[in-house]
């Protein structure tokens, strides 16, 4: 008895990996042109499929289709594989949907269409950006995004040669300035470049919709980061865009290009509540947020250049017999309008403290400028 047990065990293992004669029906048309893609190869792929979802490539077969554009044979594949058809056609490699083998007697049936090429993007564009703001500490902020793009014709766009940025550009992606990108789904990596204002991605658009994710980290000494979108004529018209701000204490988001368009709640990873901004029919977008380390319009560096031009023109007020009294009035009045505004601006802890210095020299300026205008 016990020998008869060892001996199906045995049998079991080595049947677990028994490799079968797969029946396979692979399908090629010209999505262009409505035709079979008669006598041509192709690929068939069999990848190993892991518990995480991901896939590993483990051998490929070269066939060709017959003059109807199919092909009727078999393939060796164990239970528990995958398979994907694969063609290369005028440069551009397209793929079917990724099968599971769960019956390596049943017969499966993998389709492809493939498409002629353009250089022309029209109509192409974003139908839909997502982007997703959350504030990690003071002086950071983590942006996770969705585009969605679509080719609504028949021919698949190639890209041209984008000479200002010397490099071939099919997509250009404008990103906020001083971003940092992360990570990236739905492009091959090996093809994306990155510049000061965006990144430009190689894979060809086929017709229909695809999808790209982003996650990139933005950050600011001051509190003040710029999210804008530059207006590019490179750049994919933007159809719908919604922008999602995660709502904490001394933070604020505005944008004189989007309107607000409520707010939402998230769980699961990303909890808390979000404002939302939303807008249309755009090519490029302001958005701004403040943090709760910045101290209004009167930061270090904001501040620094009306006090240049404060200090490079101390001398031209040591020339009396140079300036003009209507040039005297008028500084007074500039002068006033930016004491107010950091008065109006600045938390009274901060008009005597950090902004102290720029505030006496004010003061000072304008002592001077009264007293030239009385004498």
């Amino acid at each position: 008895m016990r020998k008869a047990v060892v001996f199906i065990a045995v049998l079991l293992l080595m049947t677990a990996g028994q490799v079968s004669a797969l029946p396979l029906r692979v399908e090629i048309i010209n999505g262009t042109k409505d035709e079979p893609l008669a006598g041509f190869p192709f690929r068939i792929n069999v990848f190993d499929t892991r518990e995480d979802g991901s896939v590993k490539l483990l051998k490929g077969y070269e066939f060709r289709t017959d003059p109807e554009g199919l092909f009727t044979g078999e393939v060796e594949v164990t239970e528990g594989r995958a398979l994907a058809g694969e063609v290369n056609y005028k440069g551009v490699s397209y793929y079917s949907t990724l099968l599971r083998v769960k019956d390596p007697e049943e017969g499966y049936t993998l389709r492809l269409k493939v498409y002629e090429i353009t250089d022309d993007r029209s109509g192409i564009e974003i139908v839909q950006r997502t982007m997703m703001i959350t504030p990690q500490d003071d002086r950071s902020l983590w942006v996770t995004e969705s585009i969605v793009v679509e080719n609504p014709g028949r021919l698949t766009y190639v890209g041209r040669f984008n000479d200002e940025l010397k490099t071939h550009q099919v997509l250009f992606i404008p990103l906020p300035s001083g971003y940092r990108l992360t990570n990236l789904e739905g492009a091959d990596p090996q093809r994306v470049y990155t510049f000061t204002n965006g990144i430009v991605t190689q894979d060809e658009i086929i017709p229909g919709r695809t999808t790209l994710f982003l996650g990139y980290i933005v950050r600011s000494d001051i509190g003040l980061f710029d999210l804008s979108l530059r207006r590019e004529e490179e750049s994919f018209p933007i159809r719908t865009i919604s922008v999602y701000f995660q709502n904490k204490d001394g933070w604020n988001v505005r944008s004189t290009s989007l309107s607000k368009a409520g707010e939402k709640e998230f769980g699961r990873g990303i909890y808390g509540v979000y404002s939302i901004l939303a807008g249309e029919n755009l090519r490029g977008m302001r958005l701004k947020v403040t943090g709760p380390s910045y101290r209004g319009a009167f930061g270090i560096w904001l501040a620094s250049i009306p006090l240049a031009f404060l200090l490079a023109g101390a001398g031209l007020y040591a020339a009396r017999e140079r300036i003009q009294r209507h040039g005297l009035v008028k500084e007074k009045a500039r002068l006033e309008g930016l004491l107010e505004r950091l008065r109006n601006e600045a938390s009274p802890k901060d008009l005597d403290g950090y902004y102290l210095p720029f505030r006496k020299t004010l003061e000072e300026r304008l002592r001077e400028i009264e007293g030239r205008l009385k004498g």
